[in-house]
C-alpha cells in the first residue's frame, strides 16, 4: 500500500521546475530589454510632431492675420520673432526684428505679437526646448521653423 501511495505521489507531481522558471524569467528580461528604448523612443516622436503642429498652428495663425491685414509689413522689409514655451497658454514672444504694424497703424512690440498669436492659437505648449522662428516677408509668405 506504501508503495502505491508512492509511484501516485511520483505520477501526480505538477508544476514547473526552477529551471523552467528561470528560462521563462531570461526570456521576458530579453523581451523587456528590446521593447524599453523602443517606448523611450515613441514618446520623443510624439513630442517633437506635438511641436510641429504647434509650428504649423502659429504659421497659419501669422498668415491669417496678414492675410487679414491685421499684421503688416513696411519697406519690403520681413518681420521676425521668436516664440519660446508659454507660461500657462501664453505666449513668449521675444526678438523681433522688422517693422510690424497692426491695422490701425501702431508699431507692435514683442508682446503685441504675443497678442495676436494669441487670439488665434489658444495653447502653445511646447514639449522640448525648442523655439519657433516665425518669419513674415513683404509678400505675405509665412514661415514657422523649429530650432
Amino acid at each position: 500500500m506504501l508503495e502505491n501511495l508512492r509511484k501516485n505521489l511520483r505520477k501526480n507531481k505538477k508544476g514547473f521546475t526552477l529551471i523552467e522558471l528561470i528560462v521563462v524569467i531570461a526570456i521576458l528580461g530579453i523581451l523587456a530589454a528590446i521593447a524599453v528604448p523602443r517606448l523611450i523612443g515613441f514618446q520623443q516622436r510624439a513630442r517633437e510632431q506635438a511641436d510641429n503642429q504647434v509650428a504649423a498652428q502659429v504659421k497659419n495663425a501669422m498668415g491669417l492675420l496678414y492675410a487679414n491685414g491685421e499684421v503688416n509689413t513696411t519697406g519690403g522689409n520681413s518681420i521676425t520673432f521668436n516664440i519660446t514655451d508659454a507660461v500657462e497658454g501664453v505666449a513668449t514672444v521675444d526678438g523681433l526684428a522688422g517693422e510690424a504694424y497692426e491695422r490701425n497703424g501702431t508699431e507692435i512690440d514683442n508682446g503685441g505679437m504675443a497678442d495676436l498669436i494669441e487670439e488665434l492659437v489658444t495653447d502653445i505648449n511646447l514639449q522640448s526646448e525648442r523655439i519657433i522662428v516665425v518669419t513674415i516677408t513683404s509678400g505675405g509668405a509665412v514661415s514657422a521653423i523649429l530650432n
